[in-house]
């Protein structure tokens, strides 16, 4: 088989569902819109919708999430270092808002 050939995102999409028909997962979601709302001071909020599903997991999980945002970290850096930069020096978190975190075996959607 050549390399070329390997569907990327189907292998991915593979990977993801037979992760998720074991039921021991951790997921996590960030959507960010491009409204912004407006405060009573006139400034500009982002209001991310962050859900975290932690299902039937333990600490091993927790650190590899860990350690996988750090990486999305440092490749935004690497990749919009302005942004971030800018990221940097004007903007707070307060709270992550709207954070929606199940820590049971709720069914899914």
């Amino acid at each position: 088989m050549e390399f070329h050939s390997i569907d990327i995102p189907e292998m991915e999409k593979q990977r993801y569902n037979a992760i998720k028909r074991t039921g021991q997962y951790i997921e996590l979601n960030i959507l960010i819109g491009v409204e912004n709302e407006e405060e009573k001071d006139n400034t500009a909020v982002k209001s991310p919708v962050v859900s975290m599903h932690m299902h039937d997991c333990g600490s091993m999980e927790v650190a590899s999430l860990h350690a996988t945002i750090k990486a999305v970290i440092e490749n935004l850096e690497k990749q919009y270092p302005v942004e971030c930069l800018m990221s940097n020096l004007t903007m707070k978190i307060e709270g992550i808002g709207s954070a929606n975190i199940l820590l049971s075996d709720d069914e899914e959607e």
